[in-house]
């Protein structure tokens, strides 16, 4: 692999990175198109620095198994953008996951974001079957009520816990999810309506029940020393409002 050799013993290591090679403040980086992002990053890692941290290495391997050496070498970014273009999406991921030794990905979905939920309904996408889904209920998890409604109410369902069941069990035998999931920061705890969160959390192991899924992640996550722990949900106002409980496992259905 075209990886650069290893500074001799003695040698101070290579500078930091600046924050862009035009010295672009971040909200002027990211209020450009993406090729121009793209460009800018390359210029940065791949021409004006040698590639030699663990993600530039990455892209090195990819770019090698792909069989682009000769464009990485030349580090012809054009070259490599056009291979890209030619390439059926569908033949080049089989490719990838084969040489990955991969046999499936799970991508999480949320229905709750009308962008994604249009990739679903009215009608259904065809997707290569590499690419399974999980259903992400974020909004839910967090008592973001208003998101929630919003997408009850433009689906035509109540805006009830009720209507929040139908609907999560709506999308389940749409999208076919391996599991429902949700993230959370590790100072999360349902601090603002301990009924409302319970409720929420009602609906969505009642949903999990009927389906046989799973729900990966850990409810009210604390940092502590040693690791995080985290707490099953008590019907306990007192106890949902502190995330206070028993130790609590991820995956559990």
């Amino acid at each position: 692999l075209p990886f650069p050799p290893a500074p001799p013993r003695g040698f101070p290591p290579p500078p930091l990175l600046s924050p862009s090679p035009s010295e672009l403040a971040p909200e002027e980086f990211f209020a450009l198109p993406k090729p121009n992002q793209a460009e800018l990053v390359w210029q940065a890692l791949f021409v004006d620095r040698a590639p030699i941290s663990e993600a530039t290495r990455g892209v090195v391997t990819v770019l090698v198994e792909l069989g682009l050496a000769d464009q990485l070498k030349a580090k012809n970014l054009i070259g490599i953008r056009e291979w890209f273009s030619q390439q059926d999406p569908v033949k080049h991921a089989e490719k990838v996951f084969a040489k990955a030794g991969i046999r499936y990905a799970v991508m999480t979905n949320i229905p709750f974001d009308a962008a994604e939920a249009a990739h679903w309904k009215p009608e259904k996408k065809e997707y290569s079957k590499r690419f399974r889904s999980a259903l992400r209920i974020d909004p839910l998890v967090k008592g973001d009520w208003e998101t929630v409604c919003v997408a009850l109410t433009a689906a035509g369902f109540p805006t009830t816990a009720e209507g929040a069941r139908s609907y999560l069990a709506d999308w389940v035998e749409t999208m076919k999810p391996e599991y429902l999931m949700a993230s959370t920061p590790h100072d999360f705890a349902f601090d603002d309506d301990p009924l409302a969160a319970f409720a929420a959390c009602s609906c969505i192991v009642s949903t999990s029940k009927k389906v046989d899924m799973s729900i990966p992640g850990a409810f009210g996550v604390k940092a502590h020393e040693g690791g995080c722990k985290g707490t099953e949900l008590s019907t306990s106002p007192d106890a949902v409002r502190n995330g206070t409980g028993r130790e609590g496992q991820r995956g559990r259905k």
